[in-house]
């Protein structure tokens, strides 16, 4: 009778093999870790020449009468807030306002292209409230979005660390709302706005203004043109809230428009709501929204509006919530939907809750229509949730969801039917609502 019993492997050849995928291993990962280390640095290399040629071609047409003015040229050829975040880890990018060129430094704040030989102190930096902004031995800096928090500004760990050291801050039309650390005045603003509480900490350049506080009810007096309303430049800040700041009297206005606009509501408990019952079309463009533990809520109406929320920056421990709020009986109804280039960060305050949220929670059986819903290149720096749809049975009815290009640091779930699904973005929202 044939014997049939497979020999296996011996104990030697399992070693033997063990030990040629451990050499192969050792040799193999340094070679693809330099590998992506060299891409990496390429990509960065590459995003610096074309920063230089557009801002030379810019300021062939205008000259630059702010550093920031380069920001803007490269925000008119495409570039968002998250592209001044470099590739390479611990890199940055900086600029050179006297010779208009951009520049990339290592992660010892050396200058290695595309010319070794220039000083780093002779450089603006870029800040948008983040201490890894910090870049050693520079002092100057552009603000991508408004100064809002002093635990990101000018903490003992922060960019603006020092209280005997000279900064300067270029503040890009935007707003400070920041009381300055000592009495030394040794931060400069330029090109901005201040909150006047404030403003006397600091030394401030001509082009500062200072501003006093608004409040909603400033709004229904805003001017009206075309069905338009457009509120710029807008530090709304109140003292005495307890419960919820509401924009909801725009008067004849069709479509609002808040462009460059502050919502600091931190330490107040506060949520933001904006609830026009006849509104058309809401648009917010490079705002900040400073809450603790509360949302900021856009309420459809039955006019179906669309709504553009593009390069904002949001610092909540719930984030933005696109429905209704927390009234059973509330219908949210949109056309339209983009959600790009913003920045979601998690503060903390609130835990379990997500940095986006459609339509609110679950148990309220909201309605919550959208033709379209479009979310891209956004960045969400969360402890706990980036995204979530809050769904009961059919309440949610979308014809279309696009997700590209988002910078995910958490989980991503999707509450439904009673069950949480901890998907991608992409795989989970597609199939269910395409």
């Amino acid at each position: 009778m044939r014997n049939t019993k497979k020999k296996g492997f011996t104990i030697v050849e399992l070693v033997v093999v063990v030990a040629v995928i451990a050499i192969l291993a050792a040799v193999l990962i340094p070679t693809f870790s330099g590998i992506i280390k060299k891409a990496k640095l390429n990509a960065d290399e590459q995003t610096v020449t074309n920063m230089n040629k557009y801002v030379a071609a810019a300021a062939a047409e205008e000259e630059f009468a702010y550093p920031a003015d380069a920001v803007n040229a490269l925000y008119d050829n495409g570039f968002n807030i998250g592209k001044f975040e470099t590739f390479s880890k611990g890199y940055h990018y900086a600029y050179d306002f006297e010779d208009n060129k951009f520049y990339l430094l290592d992660d010892n704040a050396n200058v290695i292209f595309p010319d070794r030989d220039q000083a780093a102190s002779e450089l603006w930096g870029f800040f948008n409230n983040a201490k890894s902004d910090y870049i050693a031995g520079v002092t100057k800096y552009i603000a991508t979005s408004a100064v809002y928090d002093a635990n990101l500004f000018n903490a003992y760990d922060c960019v603006f660390r020092s209280e005997t050291e000279a900064y300067t801050l270029d503040l890009n039309s935007k707003s400070l709302t920041v009381a300055a650390k000592g009495t030394a005045k040794n931060i400069t603003l330029k090109n901005g706005t201040v909150l006047d509480t404030v403003a006397d900490g600091y030394t401030l350049d001509a082009s500062v203004e200072k501003k006093a506080a608004a409040s909603a009810a400033d709004i229904a007096a805003a001017a009206v043109v075309n069905d338009v309303m457009t509120i710029e430049g807008k530090i709304f800040t109140q003292t005495n809230i307890t419960d919820q700041l509401d924009f909801s009297d725009f008067g004849a206005a069709k479509q609002v428009v808040f462009n460059d606009c502050t919502f600091d509501l931190s330490g107040k408990n506060a949520s933001v709501e904006f609830n026009g019952a006849n509104i058309e079309s809401y648009t917010f463009t490079n705002c900040v929204f400073n809450l603790d533990a509360k949302n900021v809520f856009i309420i459809g109406n039955t006019n179906a509006p669309d709504l553009t929320v593009k390069d904002c920056f949001f610092s909540s421990g719930r984030g933005l919530v696109i429905g209704a709020n927390n009234i059973a009986s509330d219908i949210s109804t949109f056309d339209e939907v983009l959600i790009e280039g913003n920045t979601f960060v998690d503060n903390g305050t609130a835990s379990g809750k997500p940095s986006l949220q459609i339509s609110a929670g679950s148990d309220c059986e909201h309605k919550f229509t959208a033709s379209k819903i479009t979310i891209k290149n956004n960045d969400f720096n969360c402890k706990d949730i980036a995204v979530r749809i809050h769904e009961t049975v059919s309440s949610i009815v979308c014809a279309n969801v696009t997700i590209s290009g988002n910078k995910i640091e958490a989980k991503t779930v999707i509450d439904g039917d009673g069950a949480t699904k901890a998907q991608a973005i992409a795989d989970s929202w597609a199939p269910k609502f395409n």
